[in-house]
């Protein structure tokens, strides 16, 4: 093993981590200033498919986000790529109709079983006095 090798191994596994999950975070911010904008768009076009396609995606999208909270922390040291894969997960939900293809025959049918739930727990989250 080379010094240069060993350096190489030593940044990908310490340091390169630390700057892939930056790298990777970043994007997804982007990615996702993309999605505003396109959801802005659609409410501006009035097309009622357009404000769909965009209603999915921060759908599954806020999913994902809830889920990534607990799952991250594990899978970046399991899962290799996994910063490059989290990007590429958003950029297929926003641009590569993924999000139709996730919510549709997944999601939509988890939801409308919990609708009730749902809505209970949320509005145990609403004040007191915006109840009454």
């Amino acid at each position: 093993v080379t010094k240069k090798t060993k350096t190489v191994s030593t940044i990908m596994a310490g340091g390169g981590l630390a700057f892939r999950y930056f790298l990777s975070n970043l994007l997804i911010k982007i990615l996702t200033l993309c999605g505003g904008y396109k959801s802005y768009e659609a409410c501006k076009s009035e097309e009622p498919e357009k404000m769909k396609t965009w209603l999915h995606f921060w759908i599954v999208f806020t999913v994902w986000t809830f889920l990534s909270v607990f799952l991250d922390s594990m899978l970046y040291y399991i899962v290799p790529l996994y910063p490059e894969l989290r990007v590429a997960f958003v950029a297929f939900l926003a641009f590569g109709e993924g999000a139709k293809k996730i919510y549709e025959p997944h999601m939509e049918d988890l939801i409308t079983k919990a609708e009730k739930l749902i809505k209970e727990k949320i509005a145990e989250l609403k004040p007191k006095e915006a109840q009454e």
